[in-house]
């Protein structure tokens, strides 16, 4: 039985993007995160350690933004993506990361990104 577990709208503080201001200035980017995985183990044991647990999944997204200074949304949605797939059990993976205050213009710039086994 395959299932989906995420997390929406996980704020991060982080330096990103490729104007001067942004390489100096702290800004939140927001994170939306799916990943999809076999639900038979933790179903049949119903203990976190037998599941993809979603704090562990925004846990990485923090690391990964504020641990690397990246210039690009794609480069950090692929890392993170990468690094999920590494570290769980999972089928498919997809991600979603909003800028608020890319453009004056938008409520946020966004990037998506999917990952198939």
């Amino acid at each position: 039985m395959l299932g989906i577990v995420g997390v929406y709208n996980h704020r991060v503080t982080c330096i990103i993007g490729v104007n001067p201001d942004e390489r100096v200035k702290v800004q939140d980017i927001f994170f939306d995160v799916k990943v999809k995985t076999n639900f038979i183990p933790s179903i049949r044991s119903n203990t976190v350690e037998s599941t993809i647990n979603y704090e562990q999944m925004a846990e990485i997204c923090t690391i990964l933004a504020q641990g690397k200074k990246h210039y690009l949304l794609e480069a950090l949605a692929c890392d993170i993506l990468n690094e999920l797939q590494t570290k769980f059990q999972i089928e498919w993976a997809w991600i979603k990361i909003k800028k608020p205050n890319a453009l004056a213009s938008a409520e946020y710039a966004l990037v998506e990104l999917e990952w198939n086994r």
